[in-house]
């Protein structure tokens, strides 16, 4: 195994240990993204004006419940306005404050 896949594994590994997560509706999103409100915003073009503004490519859901940090990585469940939680994985490094 390589040096990220061993990272992942251990992850993975973590993650499964949090019963409060979600196994099926996972999203992982390597863009920048914020918390506001309760409320997370992602915008997968990584422009923060389009962010800002919920413009272009940006994308948000309700928080559900607490943020948890993994390494690199936070996780948290989201809901998605249709009746499902999907738990998010954003990159740490991308949160915009």
């Amino acid at each position: 195994m390589t040096g990220q896949t061993i990272v992942m594994y251990q992850f993975l590994t973590d993650l499964n240990h949090l019963k409060s997560f979600h196994d099926f509706l996972v999203d992982f999103h390597d863009c920048i993204w914020q918390v506001a409100q309760g409320e997370v915003s992602w915008n997968t073009d990584n422009d923060q004006k389009d962010l800002d503004y919920g413009d272009g490519n940006t994308y948000s859901c309700e928080i559900d419940g607490e943020r948890t940090v993994i390494g690199d990585y936070v996780v948290m469940n989201l809901d998605d306005g249709c009746g499902n939680t999907v738990t998010a994985i954003f990159l740490a490094e991308k949160e915009i404050q």
